[in-house]
């Protein structure tokens, strides 16, 4: 073995500090997995629903990505003249009655107020899709067998009782909800409350500030796993795919609060069994938000010729949804059509992806009181909208049928890869996200004690600079003297024709000072090892990711996947309007 492997044996085989602060490291905490109901339900869909607990009851709600509060329907949102009767507690996922709640805590004991505010959703906003809700505070429980682990006090909760949302809604935005309210002398008061995502990272619960969905499909409930999956902290590796194409791609998230989950859409396409080619479905690229709160995808009404052309859809402006007949639904079927989304960070680039979405996921169901008929005479339709402007362009729900999604904001980004439909893949595969902090701590307990432990004394220091001025006081005599002998010899040489022998001797010595060019020069320090900076406690900083930092991307393999806090501006919920002329009094802080 030679003097090198022998060492790098030695040295990779002795404990390091790194290893010892990596021993340890505390365990992380381990992703929160939401049950989904195992029902399908919704009067636009039927979608997977997921099971929360507020208060005592139990509820089905949708997941929200661009919200961040939680929204539970009220008594009088099932009146005695619903058309649904008594069907109408179950089919909007339970009935939530503050009063019955003990943990149920109204805002109007904290500010005052009459507690009525808009409902926060900025993309909502957007797309006109809004309305009221009593607000307060509960707890809320995502184990629906009545743990304790995945539970947390004082929580926001909306109580809504419009039909705009039919069922209750999720939000997993870690953004705070700013409550504004105006005392007697008419000046403001602000008091953002955290999300129940942001909760969770800060008392441990998840290992980091991320999370994965995928909203399931009732198009393929023959199949193992068809519902919805939700995880805080991780994602399952399992749902990531196909195995034919590249598993996922990440994207940056976008400068606008509340809409920072946004993508470009460079293509729309549209192919068949029976048919070769693509045909067109958008004219020119397009930035879109995700959102999964609602069903449809809206597009330019451009697009939406091209999908009328395409489909032989029909606008009705009536209902203001593209209903299909029972012919035009038999030869879609029939068709059985793929619209494919070339997704990237802007309008063009190579760093793509294609997310296939079959006609199956757009093949749903409307019923009461989305059009005016009862549940039992549901009427199919296309999720299609006209967007009015390029702030109502939105992914929906529908999309996330056939689309794996992981948000990270920690690292301020997100992957998206087709969603895997694996029948041999029966159990899920839950892969945690670790935090920026903990590769924070990593550096400050692992490699800062490096550098002290291979620092030279003082002593040493002085003595090694002795010893080199030593040696170069010899090198120089030795060199003179040498030099006068060469220059003696050479002369005589030259008149007998022979070269000296210590001249060959010289020669020899040095024939091997030049690398031969078959090897590889080997770097004095790894340029992979890079100096970290630690950065000063008493502020806050924002950093761009340096060059070679890798985004969060999911992969199939499954390593630890780093999938950034939020900073910006905090929405605000002000006083519904009708409500804005109630005199109200300084409230306490929280």
């Amino acid at each position: 073995m030679s003097m090198s492997l022998a060492a790098a044996f030695f040295f990779s085989s002795q404990p390091t500090k790194q290893n010892a602060a990596i021993s340890k490291r505390k365990p992380l905490p381990a992703p929160i997995v939401m049950e989904p109901s195992q029902r399908w339900e919704g009067n636009n869909g039927p979608w997977s629903t997921f099971g929360i607990q507020v208060g005592p009851g139990l509820y089905a709600v949708d997941i929200s990505i661009g919200g961040q509060e939680t929204w539970v329907v009220g008594p009088e949102g099932c009146p005695s003249v619903d058309l649904n009767g008594e069907d109408c507690r179950n089919l909007r996922g339970g009935i939530f009655d503050p009063d019955a709640s003990k943990t149920w805590q109204p805002t109007t004991e904290i500010w005052n107020n009459t507690g009525i505010y808009q409902l926060e959703d900025i993309v909502l906003g957007n797309l006109r899709i809004n309305g009221t809700g009593i607000y307060g505070f509960d707890t809320i429980n995502l184990s629906i067998d009545g743990g304790t682990t995945k539970s947390l006090n004082h929580t926001i909760v909306a109580v809504i009782n419009t039909t705009t949302f039919y069922m209750g809604k999720f939000g997993v935005s870690p953004r705070p909800t700013n409550f504004t309210v105006e005392n007697g002398n008419s000046s403001a008061l602000s008091d953002p409350q955290p999300s129940f995502f942001s909760l969770l990272k800060k008392n441990g619960r998840i290992p980091s500030l991320s999370y994965a969905f995928t909203a399931g499909s009732y198009s393929r409930k023959s199949l193992k796993r068809p519902f919805g999956s939700f995880i805080f902290g991780g994602y399952d590796a399992s749902l990531v795919g196909p195995l034919d194409r590249p598993g996922a791609i990440s994207f940056d998230m976008g400068p606008d609060i509340g809409r920072e989950l946004i993508v470009g859409i460079q293509a729309i396409t549209k192919h068949t069994k029976h048919t070769n080619g693509k045909e067109s479905l958008l004219q020119e690229p397009i930035f879109a938000a995700l959102e999964s709160s609602q069903s449809d995808i809206w597009l330019p009404r451009s697009a939406c010729k091209m999908f009328e052309k395409a489909f032989g859809l029909e606008w009705n402006d009536t209902a203001q949804m593209y209903l299909v007949n029972d012919s035009l639904h038999e030869t879609l079927v029939d068709e059985d059509a793929i619209v494919s989304f070339r997704l990237g960070d802007g309008y063009s680039g190579t760093k793509t992806i294609d997310i296939d979405i079959p006609y199956s996921a757009f093949d749903l169901k409307a019923s009461y009181p989305l059009i005016e008929v009862n549940s039992s005479a549901a009427k199919t339709y296309f999720p299609l909208k006209r967007a009015a402007d390029d702030s109502q362009y939105t992914l929906g729900r529908t999309f996330f049928q056939e689309a794996y999604f992981v948000a990270d904001y920690e690292r301020n980004n997100f992957s998206l890869s087709q969603r895997l439909w694996n029948s041999s893949a029966t159990t899920p595969n839950i892969v945690p996200i670790r935090s920026v902090d903990d590769e924070v701590d990593d550096t400050k307990d692992a490699e800062m004690p490096q550098k002290t432990s291979t620092s030279l004394s003082t002593g040493a220091i002085v003595g090694i600079v002795i010893g080199a001025v030593a040696f170069l006081v010899i090198t120089v005599v030795a060199f003179l003297r040498l030099r006068r002998r060469y220059s003696s010899r050479k002369w005589a040489s030259i008149s007998t024709g022979n070269m000296p022998e210590f001249i060959k001797d010289d020669v020899a010595v040095h024939s091997g000072a030049e690398l031969d060019g078959h090897q590889n020069m080997k770097n004095e320090m790894d340029n992979s090892n890079q100096i970290k900076s630690e950065l000063p406690g008493d502020r806050e900083h924002r950093n761009e990711m340096d060059g070679t930092s890798k985004p969060v991307e999911l992969l199939r393999n499954a390593p630890d996947v780093q999938v950034h806090e939020l900073v910006g501006d905090e929405p605000n919920l002000e006083l519904a309007v009708d409500e804005s002329n109630v005199e109200i009094e300084q409230p306490e802080r929280l």
